[in-house]
């Protein structure tokens, strides 16, 4: 990344002696490196699918059908860690907030996310966070052709 950065201030016309003391983030421009991010084809989103029911989202703001939604902005705590444990939290993917004040929680799961010991440590945080706050409204959805089934 620092490379690619010094290649771009020489093409904008710095001298090398500019370019061996410019700073990023307060930190000479050998040292930096930039923390990966998502991909940009889904924007802020982790998927295609989420990106889609986000789009969804945003329509039923407009039809009055929902107030207002988030991603990944909320976390629930599970359970507390101690010495030899770490708390369990849980982020999922979104937050919508209905017209009568009541929150829904949807989790996306995808096409492939049937397998996997990451996939069930998350239908299981998911699973929990239902039982401890059971005056959410919660919601596990996965896409199918002509839009959301609702599988938990």
């Amino acid at each position: 990344m620092a490379k690619r950065i010094e290649a771009d201030l020489k093409s904008m016309g710095f001298t090398d002696e500019q370019i061996a003391t410019a700073l990023v983030d307060g930190k000479p421009l050998a040292e930096f490196h930039e923390k990966p991010k998502r991909s940009a084809r889904f924007g802020k989103f982790r998927s295609a699918t989420e990106a889609a029911y986000a789009l969804e989202l945003n329509a039923d703001i407009q039809a009055g059908r929902i107030i207002d939604w988030g991603y990944e902005r909320i976390t629930f705590r599970l359970t507390d860690g101690d010495k030899d444990t770490r708390a369990i939290k849980y982020t999922p993917d979104f937050d919508v907030w209905l017209p009568d004040g009541r929150l829904r929680i949807v989790e996306i799961k995808g096409k492939k996310a049937a397998g996997g010991r990451r996939d069930a440590a998350g239908i299981n945080n998911y699973k929990m966070a239902k039982d401890k706050y059971p005056h959410i409204d919660w919601m596990m959805i996965s896409r199918i052709a002509a839009g959301w089934k609702q599988i938990m």
